[in-house]
């Protein structure tokens, strides 16, 4: 191992020297473990190495215990009272230290001053290593220190923080400037976190897709979020989500960020130089260090104004910012704005060093803390590559579902006991929405960047996992997931921090039980209300993604809900006047009133206007028509409307598209009969008006039917004549009709055969409004009719008072007329359904791929047929007749 730097407390750990700086690299040699070191961690004064099988050692200032040794301070000496354990990892801050054990046991000692150990004590010293009880029962994965702050990372997925909070940079919002008990930061609850960081005064982590959220101290910009104001809580860098971080560094007020393909980013204090940038001015926003493009960076790390980082296929490690003491390395005692080459004997890929040396060594690691900078080397022969930070281990990641576990688990038979280990495993995996959200994610860097249009989730894969729980055959096993699950989906709950933090809304409906309504009260209510209750943003976000599942997924949702509500809807259905319906079915409602959103998918995303994910019919509740009261609740629900008074909260008739024919043809009659008194009472009113003014010009608008008196011989003629006696207001009153010369009082009869006589004549050929297609006797508009236009708006108004009154006439149009009316694109489907001799003569020359269609079609733009007995050619375009159908213009 190599150092260079300040030493003048020994942190170097070359023994009683006369020299206080060490301007270039000098090898560690008094040390007998040094090739077993495993990591290195530096405070501002004081120096923490942990060996590869465990052991611990300090050297440098004492001043605060945080040594955790009475020996030597110039040397790497053993820590005492912890040589049984095995710690994997140190962290230090400005002067206190801490070391996580084997069993991800956090202990901790030095400066106790702002509670940055844990410990819940008053003593402000604590000189030997002494055990974090509050996270004692606690895997951890990842610790980090600030100066006097501390973060620690489980293997749910919770970030716990502790110390001074003068700052904000514990993340717990404005609260107390000191908090000697590790603290949920609960604003980060659901984000899968791969990495977390601290500088002097603030704050970072790094979720698995690359997102950055920072807190803490920002006077120079080192958060990186665009401002100088310190922040309390957590908050993420929109400046840098898509240049995909994967490691960070934190200086005292300064920040660097090592991205995915090698880029180092920089913001924060510059004054030294210490951004690299060329200049020794502040950054507010992550700058690419140019000086270090084109080489891929694998390493960095910051001492508290100088950085230092890695570019392995040049085997050279560069360093810049502040360089009083030599802490660059570079054999003098000046500043560096852009990075320098540090004067070490280790080689280069090509055997090339940059001092002349006799040692075979190249570079393992680079660490640096304070203004001492240290290096560990291998021997070239053992050709092992250096560290590369971007990669993180496995044993410091947050747990997460892993297909050969689950498999493992349904292997297990049902009567078999099942070890503690693994039901831990499935409890801690299974309940953390952090763990399930960094579940499944797509190989390599393609989950990176989440968005709306990239939710990361490998779908096959979560459907094999899924698979595997379902055929888990221990009950105690089971049992274990499902409430495990529930519990994931209780925290659903809560603000979701980030767009990954969404995925487990999709991946939870792929679970077998979530199927099964008897869980709805766990799993299903609760899941549509924290779904329902999402910010706009997230909820646009959870949107898109659903409509861009496959229809199996969608209609598996679909289904889950409908049976939901029917189950709802048959539990509760104690009387037809239902007042308070349970949440569960007011829940499922609204979750199939967001489907059918999705479905013909308003926000206009995924699907175009008329096409369906699934039919309208999938969502018909057909028993709606027996287990309520449709009329009741259309009339309560109409009232509400009207007046602003709530009979109660919950109405069907907010849910239209859940009523099926049956259903909406009783809506129908309840709202003719409504509109029908309406009209006739306003008729009434205006009558007495009429009487009190005298005004007898006006003999309709006092009568309370329309009264139509037409002959046999002239009907059409006629009903034009008394219906133009009428307004359009008149339209909504019963109908009457009496044929002259008849006796017959309209009791309903005269009304249908006046209809059915009605529409038999204007449909008759001799008036020309419509042709007749004989292959599937339906008629369409005849362009080319003689008629007047009044003619066509009679016949429309005939529908619209047969429709009204409950008149069934037959109207032979296709289905296109109807799509017309509701704005929605005809298809040539629709067009065979009219004239499938000629559709299936288009589909042929559709499907025609030779190049000699011209030939064999012999086509132009135009069209002939036979009107009023004459043959009339039409173009389609203009000079249509002479331009050719041909395999371009089809």
């Amino acid at each position: 191992m190599y150092c260079w730097g300040n030493t003048i407390n020994g942190e170097l750990g070359l023994g009683g020297i006369e020299e206080n700086y060490i301007l270039s690299p000098e090898e560690i040699v008094n040390f007998e473990s040094i090739n077993n070191i495993k990591s290195v961690a530096c405070g501002n004064n004081h120096t923490l190495a942990v060996t590869e099988d465990g052991q611990l050692y300090a050297c440098g200032s004492n001043d605060f215990g945080q040594l955790g040794h009475d020996g030597c301070r110039t040397k790497l000496q053993k820590i005492p009272g912890v040589e049984s354990l095995v710690m994997t990892s140190v962290a230090c801050g400005e002067a206190h230290s801490m070391a996580l054990n084997e069993w991800g046991q956090l202990y901790t000692w030095g400066s106790d001053a702002c509670g940055q150990l844990g410990l819940e004590t008053d003593e402000g010293i604590q000189y030997k290593p002494k055990i974090v009880k509050t996270l004692a029962s606690m895997l951890l994965v990842q610790i980090s220190c600030g100066y006097k702050h501390c973060m620690a990372l489980t293997n749910h997925g919770e970030l716990y923080t502790w110390g001074s909070n003068e700052f904000g940079q514990l993340g717990l919002g404005l609260g107390p400037g000191n908090v000697s008990k590790p603290t949920l930061v609960t604003s980060l609850v659901g984000l899968p976190i791969s990495f977390i960081a601290c500088g002097g005064y603030h704050s970072f982590v790094v979720s698995k897709s690359g997102a950055v959220f920072g807190w803490g101290k920002n006077d120079f910009g080192q958060l990186g979020i665009n401002s100088q104001t310190s922040l309390s809580s957590p908050t993420q860098l929109k400046t840098i989500r898509t240049v995909k971080v994967k490691y960070i560094a934190g200086g005292e007020d300064f920040s660097v960020f090592l991205t995915y393909d090698g880029g180092v980013f920089t913001c924060g204090a510059g004054m030294y130089g210490q951004l690299g940038h060329g200049s020794f001015s502040n950054e507010i926003v992550p700058r690419k260090v140019l000086e270090l493009m084109g080489s891929t960076v694998t390493q960095v790390t910051c001492g508290r104004r100088h950085t230092l980082t890695l570019v392995p296929s040049k085997g050279r490690v560069y360093s810049f910012g502040l360089g009083s003491v030599g802490q660059l390395g570079t054999k003098s005692s000046i500043n560096s704005n852009t990075p320098q080459l540090v004067l070490g004997p280790w080689l280069s890929p090509s055997g090339t060093s940059m001092i002349e040396t006799n040692k075979q060594y190249v570079v393992k690691s680079i660490y640096a803390g304070g203004d001492q900078c240290f290096v560990r080397v291998t021997h070239k022969s053992l050709d092992i590559y250096p560290d590369d930070y971007r990669i993180i281990q496995e044993s410091s990641q947050i747990w997460t579902v892993k297909l050969s576990d689950v498999i493992n688990l349904s292997t297990i038979l049902p009567e078999n006991p099942v070890d503690q280990e693994r039901m831990s495993f499935v409890e801690i995996v299974m309940s953390s929405l952090s763990c399930l959200n960094g579940s499944f994610l797509m190989l390599n860097d393609i989950h990176y960047t989440c968005t709306e249009n990239n939710h990361g989730i490998d779908f096959d894969l979560a459907a094999l996992c899924f698979d595997a729980i379902s055929h888990v055959r221990n009950t105690s096993l089971s049992d274990l997931i499902l409430t495990s699950l529930a519990s994931a989906v209780d925290s659903l709950s809560l603000p979701s921090p980030d767009v990954e933090s969404l995925r487990f809304y999709l991946t939870l409906p792929m679970y077998h039980e979530f199927k099964n309504i008897t869980n709805a009260t766990i799993l299903q209510v609760p899941y549509a209300e924290a779904l329902l209750n999402l910010s706009s943003i997230d909820s646009n976000t959870i949107e898109f993604w659903i409509s861009s599942m496959p229809v199996v997924y969608f209609n598996t949702l679909l289904m889950v809900y409908k049976n939901v509500f029917i189950d709802q809807l048959n539990t509760n259905t104690n009387s037809t006047e239902q007042k308070c319906w349970d949440k569960a079915l007011v829940v499922a409602a609204s979750m199939l009133a967001k489907l059918n959103k999705l479905n013909s998918n308003l926000n206009g995303h995924q699907v175009k206007k008329g096409q369906l994910k699934v039919p309208y019919t999938s969502f018909y509740i057909p028993q709606l028509s027996d287990k309520i009261d449709i009329p009741s609740d259309y009339m309560k629900w109409i009232r509400a409307d009207n007046n602003g008074i709530k009979y109660q909260d919950f109405y069907f008739c907010n849910y239209p598209f859940l009523f099926n024919a049956e259903a909406k043809t009783i809506l129908l009659q309840v709202d003719q009969k409504v509109q029908m008194q309406q009209a006739m009472q306003a008729a009434a009113t205006r009558a007495f008006t009429q009487m009190l003014f005298l005004d007898v010009n006006q003999p309709n608008l006092a009568n309370q039917f329309i009264e139509l008196n037409v002959s046999r011989n002239n009907l059409v003629v006629d009903t034009i004549r008394e219906l133009s006696l009428y307004t359009q207001h008149d339209y909504k009153k019963p109908l009457k009709v009496k044929f002259i010369d008849e006796e017959a009082e309209d009791a309903g009869g005269v009304r249908k055969e006046f209809f059915i006589l009605l529409i038999k004549e204007i449909l008759d050929p001799k008036f020309g409004m419509f042709v007749n297609y004989e292959d599937t006797n339906m008629i369409w508009f005849n362009d080319s009719s003689f008629e007047d236009v009044t003619m066509y708006y009679l016949i429309g108004l005939m529908c619209g008072l047969a429709i009204y009154n409950f008149i069934i006439i037959d109207l032979p149009f296709p289905v296109a007329l109807y799509k017309k009316l509701l704005n929605e694109p005809i298809t040539l489907q629709d067009f065979k359904d009219l004239d499938p001799m000629v559709g299936i003569s288009f589909e042929e020359l559709l499907a025609y791929s030779k190049p000699d269609l011209d030939e064999v079609f012999n086509l132009t733009f135009e069209i002939t047929r036979e009107v009023y007995g004459e043959i009339q050619t039409i173009p389609l375009k203009p000079d249509g007749a002479n331009i050719i159908v041909d395999q371009n213009n089809k």
